[in-house]
Order: structure tokens, then sequence, then C-alpha cells
């Protein structure tokens, strides 16, 4: 089990501002885990909440909220008891955003990635 938290904050020349506050939690699960190559099945949701506020007089203020979800298939390969090489290829994904104004519709996207430009290299440590 993972989890993240996210900050950021930028401020263009014109000082206008953007910040994002966010975080998510990601989970495995391996099929294999008593062999050296195992097979595992990732998945995580996160939210993010986007704000910006220009400095130009009249123009207001907006937000938009993001929330993710998504699965990614990948290998172990454990080079002890408690540590693994892990790369996962791709992914099946969920995203939603909405902007805070009235009227504001919901953007909902769906994507499925299992091609080699989506490719995460990690390490894996076992309790």
């Amino acid at each position: 089990m993972e989890a993240t938290l996210a900050y950021g904050s930028q401020k263009t020349q014109q000082d206008d501002k953007t910040t994002n506050i966010g975080g998510g939690i990601d989970a495995n699960y391996f099929f294999t885990p008593f062999n050296q190559f195992s097979f595992i099945l990732s998945g995580g949701v996160s939210y993010n909440k986007f704000n910006f506020k220009p400095d130009n007089v009249g123009q207001e203020d907006s937000s938009s909220d993001s929330f993710g979800a998504q699965v990614r298939p990948g290998i172990n390969y454990f080079v002890s008891k408690n540590f693994a090489l892990r790369a996962t290829v791709g992914a099946l994904s969920y995203r939603t955003n909405k902007s805070d104004f009235e009227g504001a519709e919901a953007q909902n996207n769906f994507g499925l990635n299992f091609n080699l430009s989506n490719i995460n290299i990690g390490l894996t440590y076992k309790l």
C-alpha cells in the first residue's frame, strides 16, 4: 500500500498564480509472491484540486476538481527475500475533471495504453 501527497504552486510573469493540492492511494496484488518472478497488478486512485488566481482586476478566480483511477500490470524480480526490481507496462485508466462554476460539465476520459511508451521501473520492498 502506498500513499502520496502532492502540492504545487506556480506564478507567471503576469503574477497569475496556480496552485494544486492532492493525494492518492495505490495498492499492489502479487499473484505468485513466493516465486522469484512475481506478476503484480497495481491499482490506485487520486484526487487533485486546482486553483487559479489571476492578477488582472475583473477576472474571477477559478478552480477545478480532478479524480482518477488506474490499473497497471507488471512483474517483480526478487533479488532477495524482501527486495525486488519492478516494471509495469501501460495502464487502464479513468479520469474526470470538473470546473467549479455554474453550468460546468465534467470531462471524463478513459484510457487504455499497453504500448512501450508507458513503462515504469522501480523497487519493491515486501515485509
